[in-house]
């Protein structure tokens, strides 16, 4: 008898929730195989069990015969601002076909069927941040692109000094900056000092440097990382949140000496983003790189055009 998680099913398979605590040991099997790549167990109770909001609902195709997963399709409960109300999303993640199931529709059969699940859960929408291979799966299944981010950089930086000061751990009173700083634009993730600290701190295998300008209470952030890839090393704005344009100037310094003996800083920019001018009048400029944004309705009802969104590289999982 199958579980009584199931959403639906045909001949071949079963599409369901999969609990990632009572089947983790599977589930974290399946990812391996289906990515073709060895992740460390940590990292996966660290995304999937140790979120501070809610556990990961992970959607799945499953084979009856065997009972092998097909394929997985993660969404990830966070808070967003969306216009002026403040209202739960899922984001996409963990997207991801086993090679033996490919070519069959599953993603897009699955994605189809977790709508209703996710909206009676309360969650009002998906976000997601695909690449330029899954993007095509994602229009079939319904999401839309409403807009895409471009990388600005810059590869002229001369270290400067700055007043910012290391934050080794987010303490309640960075939830009202945050609140503040995210109704500056139409859609934003609302963060608080317990999602900072999972994402920032406490994330296995990663290392970022969190950096704040204080007077008495935060006026910004500025979270970073080291990357190296094809031989470029790169610095990464991961995250930056302002209130005040004198601690903006502040930050992109001290990301400047972060940055010392790196290629380039560079950071995702939003069109209409009002800290665009700011990092222009410190040399980053955009280049060709886009990254795509897909959004979904989950009780079919029409979502607005934002015109002032603010997402990070640290919105997006894989960073």
């Amino acid at each position: 008898m199958w579980s009584p998680c199931v959403i639906d099913e045909d001949r071949r398979f079963v599409y369901r929730l999969v609990d990632p605590f009572a089947e983790g040991k599977a589930l974290f099997s399946f990812f391996c195989e289906a990515f073709g790549r060895q992740f460390d167990y940590a990292e996966y109770e660290w995304y999937k069990l140790r979120h501070p909001c809610s556990r990961n609902r992970v959607y799945v195709a499953q084979e009856k015969a065997g009972g092998r997963f097909a394929s997985a399709v993660c969404m990830m409960p966070f808070r967003y601002r969306v216009l002026e109300e403040i209202m739960t999303g899922s984001l996409c993640t963990g997207v991801v076909t086993h090679p033996d199931f490919r070519e069959m529709g599953l993603f897009v059969k699955i994605n189809k069927l977790l709508r209703e699940h996710e909206s009676r859960v309360g969650s009002a929408f998906g976000l997601g941040f695909p690449n330029d291979q899954a993007l095509t799966g994602h229009l079939k299944a319904d999401w839309t692109m409403p807009l895409s981010l471009t990388f600005f950089e810059n590869r002229a930086f001369e270290p400067a000094p700055s007043p910012a000061a290391t934050v080794e751990r987010f303490d309640a009173g960075w939830d009202e900056f945050c609140l503040q700083a995210s109704a500056q634009f139409d859609f934003c993730q609302v963060k608080d000092h317990q999602i900072l600290n999972w994402r920032y701190k406490d994330r296995p295998g990663a290392s970022y440097t969190c950096l704040a300008v204080m007077n008495e209470q935060p006026e910004a952030l500025l979270v970073l990382k080291k990357f190296a890839a094809d031989g470029v090393r790169k610095a990464h704005i991961v995250e930056f949140l302002s209130l005040d344009e004198d601690a903006s100037h502040a930050l992109i310094d001290a990301a400047k000496a972060y940055a010392a003996g790196s290629d380039l800083i560079n950071l995702w920019m939003p069109p209409n983003c009002a800290y665009e001018e700011v990092f222009r009048l410190h040399g980053f400029r955009p280049t060709s790189e886009r990254s795509p944004v897909v959004i979904r309705s989950h009780d079919a009802s029409p979502l607005p055009v934002f015109h002032s969104p603010w997402l990070v590289l640290g919105d997006n999982d894989v960073y």
